[in-house]
Formats: structure tokens, C-alpha cells, sequence
């Protein structure tokens, strides 16, 4: 299954998770929640809500993407690898 939206406009931090949750290459993804932590003192507790669901470029394989995993990689791991974008 393919997602709604390309992986060119995707950001570069859910691109970073992508690559830390096992994805090499982003074909598509879409949009499952709209959370987002804006400071992990006072948003506790929205660390595991699965925000984005970015699949392969064959749509064989797909990893979800929790707002935890975007504010660490805007927070701890800005240089970290992203995946590809296809």
C-alpha cells in the first residue's frame, strides 16, 4: 500500500527517524496523528503516539513514526543519517 504523500516533502527530522526506525528509503508516508511535543517536560506522555506511517518505495515495507522519535532527532540527533527519498 502506498501513502498519500510523497517523501520529497516530508521533513528532515521524520526522514532521520525513518532511517533510526530501519527504513533506508522513503517512497511515500502518511499522516496518522498530529502530535507533536514541543517540550518533553510538559508533554509527557506523548512520546509513543504514532504520528507518521512512511512506507518503502515498493510499499512492501512500512515503519511507523512516533512523535518521540521526531523531537529526538530534533533535539539529540541533528546530525544523524536521514533516509533516501524516492
Amino acid at each position: 500500500m502506498q501513502g498519500q504523500f510523497s517523501a520529497r516533502s516530508m521533513s528532515r527530522a521524520a526522514r532521520q527517524a525513518a532511517k533510526y526506525r530501519g527504513l533506508g528509503t522513503v517512497g511515500s508516508y502518511d499522516i496518522v496523528s498530529h502530535a507533536k511535543i514541543v517540550n518533553g517536560a510538559d508533554d509527557a506522555g506523548k512520546e509513543g503516539v504514532v504520528t507518521i506511517r512512511a512506507y518503502s518505495p515498493a510499499g512492501t515495507k512500512t515503519v511507523d513514526i512516533t512523535a518521540g522519535d521526531i523531537y529526538m532527532m530534533e533535539t539529540m540527533y541533528q546530525e544523524a543519517p536521514l533516509a533516501r527519498v524516492r
